[in-house]
This record gives structure tokens, sequence and C-alpha cells, in this order.
């Protein structure tokens, strides 16, 4: 960091900027996937939602209940929803540890909180 730019020293340390109302740090514009990634698991679950609606069934004699029927076109919807569900469950996950970072455009002036020099 510089003084100011007709300043040729540097100095280096670490601390915390203050904005305008003296409060820590700067704000700035939020940037992240999570948008994009949560769309996807949406997506995702929604498709294996119609796909299970999809199935073939037929109503149990004795319990009245409604049972898959054992048919090609199913086993290939329950592959098709088991796919779809390990796919939401990666973008859960890259959700959870999805980057996000703040950019603040320049040059701007600001006060700095020093907590360390770390000249020389």
């Amino acid at each position: 960091m510089r003084k100011d730019a007709t300043d040729p020293r540097e100095f280096t340390f670490e601390g915390v900027s203050m904005g305008e109302d003296g409060a820590l740090g700067l704000k700035g514009e939020v940037h992240s996937k999570e948008g994009l990634l949560f769309a996807g698991e949406v997506i995702s679950a929604g498709a294996a939602g119609m796909t299970e609606a999809g199935l073939d069934k037929r109503e149990s004699v004795r319990t009245g209940e409604l049972i898959d029927t054992k048919s090609e076109s199913n086993l290939i919807k329950r592959a098709l929803i088991a796919a779809l569900g390990k796919t939401g469950e990666r973008f859960s996950d890259k959700l959870k540890s999805s980057q996000r970072f703040s950019f603040v455009r320049g040059p701007l002036k600001t006060r700095v909180l020093i907590t360390k020099s770390l000249s020389h």
C-alpha cells in the first residue's frame, strides 16, 4: 500500500479497511454461483418428480396400495430417478461449498485500521 500515488515507498501490513460511515469493511458487489447451482438442483429434483409420476402403477388387490408394474419402461424410469437424485445431491454439495467474493471498484480513498506492521 502507498500513502498516495506519488509516494514511492510501499508499506506492508495487516489491517481492516473502514467505510465512509466508519464501519469496518467496504461495501462491494457480491458474486457467487449460488443462483445457478440452486436452479440446477431445482430442475434435477423437478425432473425426478415428473419421472416418478410417470411410473406405470397398478392397485394391489390385497392392500389397495399402488404398486409399480414390472416393465422395462419402469426400470428405465427408476434408473433415471436415481441418477437425477444423485445429480441433485451433487448440486446441493456444490452449493454448500460455493465460493463467494466481493468486488469493489477503485481507486478509492479509505481509512485503514492497522493491526500489525509487516514492514521493516
